[in-house]
């Protein structure tokens, strides 16, 4: 279903042009939304269309509206009749999601509407159409989750782009939108695990990441060094690889937030080796560890044409304004 066909189908439902653009973003892309987005997606003063849109989702129950600190209002649109309009009759954001996820959502969305000019694939199918038909992806590359069914004959299925993370197309790039929000690094770690496959098939990939918190920029800016940066070397001898082999165990365990598991020395250690074994090279043969453990063999030696994961990787840091009213850890109003 296309969204011309979408904002058709809203409209057949006695809603405007503009109300079925803002709608069909938000229930594809966030679930959740605020007054203020309505209006900054058209660039019109928060008034009294604003009021009479927001007022009839809410007479009709097609919205429910939750109170936050600072009195900040939050609308969720989870109406099944609304997704059964749009074609997406079994989205999960149709559900009530936790105040962080919240907070995400909603910094999402004031992305994709400053992004409002760029188009991209909104839902599972269409993305996974659009990285295979268009750039050859197997679908084995696509990030992916496997859900197993508690009923024994029912097969697992694997879901692809659970994580919803918005792909905005562009002239000559693709723009992965990545929210940090206040939280540890492990989940940005495992978002690069996810991606790393398809981001090193694509001529020239973005990663926006949106934080409020700068002093994270630096740290992720060398996360990505590492995964898409230039070569190393082979390692060569016995000894070599019991070292590498190490450092990896020791950043599986810091990536799944064992911290306790450190001593000083041994966090002062990985931080070197961090930068010591950066690269594809090694980034290949991290993948294949944490699969098949030491057992895993070192990757043949890249070559020039290979230098880096992704030839057209960028990482762009995108710092949340402070007037952003979700800045930090918001908490539901008692």
């Amino acid at each position: 279903m296309t969204d011309e066909a979408r904002f058709a189908a809203l409209q057949r439902r006695g809603y405007t042009r503009r109300q079925s653009e803002f709608l069909t973003l938000v229930l594809l892309n966030i679930g959740y939304s605020l007054r203020r987005q309505h209006a900054a997606l058209f660039r019109v003063a928060d008034g009294s269309c604003t009021t009479e849109f927001v007022r009839g989702l809410m007479q009709r129950h097609l919205a429910t509206r939750r109170v936050f600190d600072r009195q900040t209002q939050v609308f969720r649109t989870g109406s099944r009749m609304l997704y059964d309009v749009i074609g997406e009759p079994d989205s999960r954001l149709r559900h009530a999601a936790e105040p962080d996820a919240v907070t995400q959502r909603l910094i999402t969305l004031d992305v994709l509407i400053a992004c409002r000019e760029r188009p991209y694939p909104a839902t599972e199918a269409e993305k996974v159409d659009f990285f295979t038909d268009l750039f050859n992806v197997p679908v084995a590359a696509l990030p992916g989750h496997l859900y197993r069914s508690h009923r024994p004959d029912v097969p697992p299925t694997t879901r692809h782009f659970v994580d919803r993370v918005p792909v905005l197309l562009g002239s000559d790039d693709l723009t992965f939108v990545y929210v940090q929000r206040w939280a540890p690094l492990g989940a940005f770690a495992g978002f690069l695990n996810a991606y790393t496959s398809l981001l090193r098939r694509l001529p020239h990939a973005v990663i926006r990441f949106c934080t409020p918190d700068e002093r994270v920029i630096d740290r992720v800016a060398r996360m990505c060094q590492r995964r898409f940066g230039s070569p190393c070397p082979e390692v060569t001898t016995p000894a070599d690889a019991t070292v590498v082999l190490a450092h990896f165990d020791a950043r599986w365990r810091f990536e799944a937030r064992q911290f306790r598991s450190f001593t000083d020395q041994e966090l002062e250690r990985l931080r070197r080796d961090l930068d010591r074994f950066q690269g594809s090279y090694y980034e290949t043969w991290y993948e294949r560890w944490c699969a098949e453990g030491n057992a895993a063999q070192p990757p043949i030696t890249p070559t020039r044409v290979d230098d880096r994961a992704a030839p057209g990787f960028q990482f762009v840091p995108h710092i949340l304004s402070d007037r952003y009213p979700f800045s930090g850890r918001i908490q539901e109003a008692a």
